[in-house]
């Protein structure tokens, strides 16, 4: 019969340092996740990199960087993959424009690879490795908060 899957532990560890103008962040979490369609449901290892700067008055310079490996929580019948790991990079600038508006650019690159040959997530295709490249030009705005009560 199938097995049951006794839930693995949560583990978050989230270290920040604020320099007097350069804002560091460094994470690393363990959880059971859903799988988001990949995978029926996934241990996930997930580790985040970011660090933040003014430039000038309203500019502000940002880099992220990501990673995570997901492993397959039940097993299926068949030759699927059983894990897949997801990392990216990215840099970004951003310019305040008053107190409520700020513009956005960057970039980012993504790599997802399968332990094993698929043909699940369509941009890969029926291989293992699949690479992407995202530009992003964006507004924020971002009023003063609203009161409810």
């Amino acid at each position: 019969g199938e097995q049951l899957h006794e839930p693995d532990c949560y583990g978050r560890a989230l270290l920040t340092y604020k320099f007097p103008k350069t804002s560091l962040s460094l994470a690393f979490e363990r959880l059971d996740t859903n799988g988001s369609g990949i995978l029926t449901g996934a241990t996930s290892n997930i580790a985040k990199f970011n660090i933040s700067r003014p430039i000038r008055r309203r500019w502000t310079a940002l880099a992220d960087i990501g990673y995570a490996h997901n492993t397959r929580i039940l097993p299926v019948a068949g030759s699927p993959p059983n894990s897949y790991q997801f990392g990216y990079a990215a840099v970004a600038m951003r310019r305040a424009f008053g107190r409520y508006w700020d513009v956005y650019g960057s970039y980012q690159f993504n790599e997802l690879s399968f332990n094993a040959p698929s043909c699940i997530y369509s941009a890969v295709g029926c291989g293992r490795v699949s690479q992407r490249q995202v530009v992003t030009i964006g507004v924020d705005w971002h009023p003063r908060p609203i009161r409810l009560d």
